[in-house]
């Protein structure tokens, strides 16, 4: 049973308003589960309008909201989310890590508060969108249609192409039926109406009001997909901006306005420089600290052996012996990109999937359950995506390939739930399409990686531009999704003035450099570090840089011997022609010289008239 607050009261501005609960009623904290009673975390359920945009319409929403209270607060709540989107907040915020680095960058200054957003989890309501009863019923539902995710090298394999073609229509018509499997199922997928973007800020700026006042600042830090909110936020309620920071940033514009399947050329954009952090930290640890290293190998050769082995992967599926293949293969090499901690746990997976897959016979790597039959991502997601006109699975398609063979040779290929947005079966009452540059009360903190998988710091560039004044960008020079995927101190030491102090960098181009922390640790000391593969980066950088300015040199250089010679013959040809002209001319005066002569000749040979003598 729900323990919710009672909305009395409601008012409600169409524009830009919130409908606000009452916020002199008292929050029911509770201890929550699977903590003590003497924790420092108290849970509570809050009811929100479900229909935001329709003050006559008297349901509820009940989110799960979880609460760190400190012993001194004196700078109000700071709200968190850790994107997604589908993650849960409560599960996130309870993570000692994440606890750590947050109270290290508040300085114990304000209560730390997130919550399970409408379309997440098991507590909230409407709650995660559920679609089939188990992983099994999705397959079956499905009929093994995503097997045209196994792709051999980078797309240019024509029956692949061909075969993915000719799933156009069938994987149309399974996903017009999806919205009747989503219905039938108790949860989120009955309301997917009222899953969304807008919806979950509203709900956010009606918690703020009941924890820190009416009309009081907002107060966030969103990671990844929360940078969503915190951006819809900021330029929603403009004049209540408190401290935002939003980090591993998605272009809220892009993801406003332009259709799905044309946004995932721009986020893997930077996935193939962190596959190239990976493999340069294998390098520089060679084989005592990973075993895919040689002393003879450089990460170019790492990387193409990791190709191989996702053709090798291929070859085994299109046989029969494996169930997973080079799906598999590049799926789990992305998602563990997203913390340089984990490669050394990527590199074990890796060795031992080349095990199974070169034994007798072959078998699968362990896989992980699918979660085929949650969509909560795809409600929330496409929910908030712009209508899809007459987009369809072959415009997706199309774009697969451009951005596979343009943008990622690797990850390209990996299909996702941009593809599918265009035949998602709803979209969100509301919507938001902008503005994206509103003038703000607080100037925010935007923070990007020059190595991030998902979200390139390209994207954190165009949200600081949308801002203008009233941002500034913080760039982490590290691989991973977010800042938080390895430790800087300065971008620490900047976040903590913000929030602690109300700072803001001396300027808006700040380059943060990453701790030197251990990434492939070794028996007789650190092994290899992050500052280590950092710095190896930056050599392969400015050497590919000088490489690409001689390139340059040697192209415009011989630009300009095809220039020469282009004019050398040009000049030649115009002097044989001038010589010819003139030949011609001189001949045609001759000709007329000649011509006089012969007529004159010719009259005195001529008998005169007879009467020209008389």
């Amino acid at each position: 049973m729900f323990h919710s607050l009672l909305l009395l009261p409601l008012f409600f501005s169409w524009v830009f308003g919130d409908l606000v609960p009452n916020p002199t009623a008292p929050v029911n904290w509770t201890t929550c589960e699977d903590q003590p009673d003497d924790s420092l975390f108290s849970c509570a359920y809050y009811d929100v309008p479900l229909d935001w945009t329709d003050p006559s319409d008297t349901r509820n929403a009940t989110l799960y909201v979880a609460k760190y209270s400190v012993p001194k607060k004196t700078k109000g709540t700071l709200f968190v989310n850790p994107g997604g989107p589908g993650n849960s907040g409560v599960d996130f915020l309870m993570e000692e890590d994440t606890l750590d680095r947050l109270l290290s960058i508040t300085g114990g200054m304000y209560d730390l508060v997130s919550w399970d957003p409408r379309g997440v989890g098991q507590k909230t309501f409407p709650g995660a969108v559920i679609c089939f009863e188990s992983d099994e019923d999705a397959d079956e539902y499905w009929n093994n249609l995503f097997s045209y995710f196994e792709v051999r090298g980078n797309l240019t394999y024509q029956p692949d192409i061909n075969y993915m073609y000719s799933q156009v229509d069938v994987l149309a018509e399974l996903m017009a039926g999806l919205l009747e499997k989503c219905t039938s199922i108790p949860g989120g997928g009955q309301y997917l109406e009222y899953v969304g973007s807008v919806a979950t800020v509203r709900d956010m700026v009606a918690l703020v009001d009941v924890l820190d006042g009416v009309g009081a600042p907002i107060n966030y830090y969103g990671i990844s997909y929360g940078t969503v909110l915190g951006n819809i936020g900021a330029n929603m309620f403009p004049e209540r901006v408190g401290r935002i920071i939003i980090d591993g940033v998605f272009w809220l514009k892009q993801y406003a306005l332009e259709q799905p399947h044309l946004q995932w050329a721009r986020h893997v954009e930077s996935a193939d420089e962190a596959l190239q952090a990976y493999a340069v930290a294998c390098e520089l640890a060679g084989p005592e600290g990973c075993i895919l290293a040689d002393d003879s190998l450089t990460d170019g050769d790492i990387l193409r052996w990791i190709q191989d082995l996702t053709n090798l992967a291929y070859d085994l599926y299109g046989q029969g012996h494996i169930l997973q293949g080079s799906r598999l293969i590049r799926s789990y090499i992305f998602d563990q990109l997203y913390d340089p901690s984990s490669w050394p746990d990527l590199t074990t997976w890796l060795y031992n999937t080349w095990v199974n897959y070169t034994s007798t016979p072959p078998f699968s790597a362990p896989d992980d359950p699918s979660g085929a039959a949650d969509f909560s991502l795809s409600a929330i997601q496409c929910g908030d995506a712009t209508d899809p006109g007459n987009t369809t699975y072959k415009d997706a398609f199309d774009e697969l390939i451009d951005v596979t063979r343009e943008v990622s040779g690797f990850f390209g290929p990996k299909f996702n739930q941009y593809m599918n947005c265009h035949a998602w079966p709803a979209r969100s009452k509301e919507r938001f399409q902008g503005p994206f540059d509103s003038k703000l009360a607080y100037p925010i903190l935007v923070i990007g990686n020059t190595a991030d998988p998902i979200t390139p710091l390209k994207d954190a560039e165009a949200v600081n531009d949308d801002f203008g004044d009233s941002s500034y960008l913080i760039t982490q020079h590290g691989a991973g999704h977010s800042s938080l995927a390895q430790r800087s101190d300065c971008t620490q030491q900047m976040t903590a003035a913000y929030l602690i102090n109300g700072t803001t960098p001396h300027s808006d181009a700040t380059l943060c450099e990453i701790l030197d922390i251990p990434i492939f640790p070794n028996e007789t000391g650190n092994g290899v570090t992050s500052g280590d593969v950092s710095s190896k980066i930056k050599e392969l950088n400015a050497a590919s840089a000088s490489q690409a300015d001689n390139d340059k040199d040697d192209e415009e250089l011989n630009n300009v011997k095809d220039e020469r010679r282009t004019f050398m013959i040009a000049t030649i040809a115009l002097g044989a022609a001038t010589v010819v002209l003139a030949l011609m001319v001189l001949g045609l005066i001759c000709f007329r010289r000649n011509k006089k002569r012969y007529v004159k000749i010719q009259g005195h040979d001529q008998d005169e008239p007879r009467w020209a003598n008389q």
